[in-house]
């Protein structure tokens, strides 16, 4: 069986020593490896733009194939032309064997327009001959990619379907260019439903004689996107398994690490720094993140950024941290699972993950845990930084049952599994004669 994998939107590291999780590269390359290991006896194909490197080089798994390494002439080949839409071509004709033999499609959402391709603009058909322009950067890291797998899924008439992962709810998939609609949810950290439209790119059949939902609308169909929580943001964790705890003697009672947002995002971070901890007191001497002049004089405290290659081994010095809403919503991330892998207590603000997909899971021998880290006021949260920091026993309590709470839901592999599901389904379609 052959496996496509990638990410639309940019071009992602296979290289652990030069990549960070700015832009996702951290868990789209642990879902690869992770995916080599459950399917060991097939083959994973790296379709999307990349850093380029041999895998097995890098330290990947023996049946993970990336079709960017070695592909020089079709760089020069791009060179050669001067229109971009013509640079997506040769990028299209360089993959698209690669698309049209896969079982199965794996791909990451990354940013991304509304089209990546030249199609109709909204509210228009394909006589009207008013047809998108698509930002270069679309055109050569999505458009050759939503062809590819249009043409995958046009072999049997839409009725099999890549898997979409989606890390950042606010990026949800909107691409018109992509012709089949998807009817499983995309894999995601939040749930949502949102509209859609899919350019059927001429093809006159109805939704219904092919088994959709969905009604014409012009040149598109128009139909429901679910994305459905599947603990996605657990592929940028390190397995526990290879990571041990760092000690839980000598560390400080509080950190955090908390980056400026921006203004129009409520909460702002501005405003949740200020409201729980800077003003019920809360120790600031080890709160890192990138702060504008302006910021920091209304804190009045000096924070300073932090490598991000530092950023672990910081919060592994810390008894407690606290959690806030990401980009003023509440959906699931990494923070809390990275702070229970590294023995730090991690604290909910209330607007966190509001749809409760972490703390959710706990069994019942775990759910004091959800008592303890979710906080009601910037009261509850100061008391509760004192009692880790003060309390030996409520520390090595919170820190260990955190920790096992981690392993269970890791060792379970939410994601994992529905993936596997997922390629398996689709590699059983059968194509046309």
């Amino acid at each position: 069986m052959k496996i496509a994998y990638g990410k639309i939107g940019r071009s992602f590291n296979l290289d652990r020593a030069n990549m960070s999780t700015l832009g996702g590269d951290v868990d789209v390359l642990n879902e690869l490896e992770r995916l080599a290991h459950m399917f060991p006896n097939d083959e994973i194909v790296i379709v999307s733009r990349n850093t380029g490197e041999h895998p097995q080089a890098v330290g990947l798994p023996q049946n993970i194939v990336n079709v960017w390494h070695d592909a020089d002439n079709v760089r020069q080949e791009m060179l050669r032309h001067k229109r971009v839409i013509d640079k997506m071509n040769v990028q299209r004709e360089y993959t698209r064997p690669h698309f049209l033999n896969a079982d199965a499609i794996v791909m990451w959402v990354g940013q991304h327009g509304t089209s990546n391709v030249p199609i109709p603009n909204v509210g228009t058909d394909w006589d009207d001959n008013v047809l998108t322009n698509p930002q270069d950067s679309f055109l050569n890291y999505v458009g050759f990619i939503t062809l590819g797998i249009n043409e995958w899924r046009d072999a049997v008439d839409g009725q099999r379907e890549e898997a979409w992962l989606l890390p950042d709810v606010r990026n949800y998939f909107k691409g018109r260019d992509l012709k089949w609609p998807l009817r499983e949810p995309m894999l995601a950290q939040y749930d949502k439903d949102h509209q859609a439209k899919f350019e059927r790119w001429l093809d006159p059949r109805s939704p219904e004689e092919l088994g959709f939902d969905a009604v014409w609308e012009h040149s598109v169909w128009v139909t429901t996107v679910q994305q459905r929580y599947a603990g996605v943001e657990l592929a940028a964790i390190t397995n526990p398994a290879v990571q041990s705890m760092p000690s839980l003697d000598g560390r400080v009672p509080f950190g955090m690490l908390i980056n400026e947002n921006a203004k129009d995002r409520k909460p702002t971070r501005l405003d949740v720094l200020t409201e729980w901890v800077v003003l019920p007191g809360i120790p600031m001497a080890n709160v890192h993140g990138t702060w504008s002049e302006r910021s920091l004089r209304m804190l009045g405290v000096d924070i300073q950024p932090l490598p991000h290659a530092e950023a672990m081994h910081a919060m592994g010095t810390w008894r407690s941290t606290f959690t806030t809403p990401a980009s003023g919503s509440g959906w699931a991330t990494a923070k809390p699972w990275e702070a229970f892998l590294m023995g730090t207590v991690c604290f909910f603000h209330p607007k966190y993950d509001e749809q409760d997909h972490i703390l959710g899971q706990l069994q019942e021998d775990e759910k004091p845990l959800y008592d303890w880290l979710r906080v009601k006021t910037p009261d509850d949260l100061k008391k509760r930084v004192a009692a880790v920091a003060s309390n030996d026993d409520t520390y090595l309590w919170l820190a260990t049952t955190q920790r096992r709470f981690l392993e269970r839901v890791f060792t379970q592999d939410t994601l994992g599994n529905t993936l596997r599901d997922r390629i398996l389904q689709q590699s059983k379609v059968q194509m046309h004669d």
